[in-house]
């Protein structure tokens, strides 16, 4: 199928991670990210769901970037990428990734990477997404009485592995307005990572392999008529 370029996205997050199996002590990683690169970034108290993830205050770093755009964090098992006000784009958005892990790659703090993972996740305002997708989800003769609806499933796309997750017209009260319908669609995209060259050219060609697969999914999903209500350029 012809994939566009570009969409009226809908983009909640767009979250990159690199998982190693050996890391240096966080603090000496910190220590020379501040170095390199902290006039482009500030720390930021970690927040309580990450502490909580990580298992260790300790052992987690988050830093927001001076233009705002994006979130980083360091453990003491991953980079974590992902965007804070809107999405610049993967062209703008992989040249800043490559920026930044070559600073901590290029330090050896990180070695032995294991997995590389790209998550989109999309929020679709007052649309049954069940109604616009190319496969059929169906729950008849109930259809009309389910709510809430949940669908996951995990795609065998040898080297990768794919897990999509559908909401559909999912309700919630947010901020103590009236109930809003919206759907959501997650596409979480992860490559094992066994090239014996491990270099920064090497690991972004793996994670832009991710990002076109996970595009490709996202667009095999979606009919052709709502494709184009999202205005796509080719």
């Amino acid at each position: 199928m012809k994939i566009p370029r570009k969409i009226d996205d809908r983009l909640k997050d767009a979250i990159i991670q690199l998982r190693f199996e050996k890391v240096g002590e966080v603090e000496q990683v910190s220590a020379t990210f501040a170095e390199q690169m902290g006039t482009d970034f500030q720390e930021i108290e970690v927040p309580e769901a990450a502490e909580i993830s990580a298992g260790n205050k300790e052992f987690i770093k988050v830093y927001i970037h001076k233009e705002g755009k994006y979130r980083l964090v360091l453990t003491d098992k991953a980079i974590s990428f992902n965007i804070v006000n809107g999405y610049v784009g993967w062209y703008q958005y992989s040249a800043f990734i490559k920026k930044t892990i070559r600073c901590l790659l290029d330090e050896g703090h990180y070695s032995e990477l294991s997995t590389l993972g790209v998550r989109y996740i999309s929020i679709f305002d007052e649309t049954p997404i069940f109604n616009n997708i190319t496969p059929v989800i169906s729950f008849s003769p109930l259809s009309q009485e389910a709510k809430n609806a949940q669908f996951t499933i995990e795609l065998d796309r040898s080297p990768h592995k794919v897990v999509v997750t559908l909401l559909n017209s999912i309700t919630r009260q947010i901020d103590g307005s009236n109930n809003v319908m919206f759907s959501v669609v997650d596409i979480d995209t992860s490559s094992p990572f066994r090239s014996s060259l491990f270099s920064v050219d090497a690991v972004m060609l793996k994670l832009n392999e991710c990002h076109n697969e996970q595009k490709e999914v996202f667009f095999s999903l979606l009919k052709e008529d709502f494709i184009k209500s999202l205005n796509p350029v080719y």
